[in-house]
Formats: structure tokens, sequence, C-alpha cells
């Protein structure tokens, strides 16, 4: 019984990764179609990505 837990459990984390990250493309498609930039993190750089494409970097995250 639990091993068909945890079985069930994986499928709907594998789920809720799909759809985070279908929504996360949706938003930022958005943001752009709006004339808006997204910032996100890339690798240890938080940076803006503008509609254009062009990135401004803002910070260096300090690791942990």
């Amino acid at each position: 019984m639990e091993e068909e837990l945890d079985d069930r459990f994986s499928e709907e984390a594998k789920m809720l990764a799909r759809l985070a990250r279908k929504a996360s493309r949706e938003a930022v498609r958005d943001a752009w179609a709006r004339g808006l930039s997204v910032t996100v993190l890339e690798g240890e750089d938080i940076v803006s990505i503008a509609p254009d494409g062009t990135k401004t970097f803002i910070k260096k995250l300090d690791p942990l």
C-alpha cells in the first residue's frame, strides 16, 4: 500500500512540474507580448530579459 502511494505521488509530482513549466512559458510569452521584461535566474545570476532578447545583469547570488 505504501509503495502504491509513493508511485502515485511521483506521477502527481511529475504532472505538477509539467504544468508549472507550461504556465511559466505562457507567462513569459504574455509579458513579452505586452512589452514587459521578465526577471529570471541564470546559474547564480539574476537577469532581466527584454522582449527583444536583451539581457540586463541585475545581481549575482551569494553561494549558500
